[in-house]
């Protein structure tokens, strides 16, 4: 997933200790993180980047930030159906607040 991503993880974590809400609101990667864990697994300083990401998504939703990234249902039922399910549940859940 990270070859997606604008921000990769660990830039995430960096930019958070930064204070930079700004860049990490407008990053496309907080959309487009499936919530699959992977981060969380591999990270050697244990740090839970899929929970900070969820918590960034969530301050996006929260101060009304709309995102052009969760337009899973413009897509044709063909294409749904070849989705992984993780995305899928992803991308409803953050259709969700």
């Amino acid at each position: 997933m990270a070859a997606h991503m604008d921000v990769l993880p660990n830039q995430i974590i960096r930019l958070a200790q930064l204070g930079m809400k700004e860049q990490l609101l407008a990053a496309r990667s907080i959309w487009m993180c499936v919530s699959c864990l992977t981060c969380n697994s591999r990270c050697p300083k244990d740090i839970k980047i899929a929970e900070v990401i969820e918590s960034l998504r969530m301050t996006a939703l929260r101060d009304g930030e709309r995102n052009d990234y969760l337009k899973i249902m413009e897509l044709s039922p063909e294409a749904r159906s070849v989705l992984p399910p993780i995305a899928t549940i992803s991308a409803m859940r953050k259709l969700t607040s």
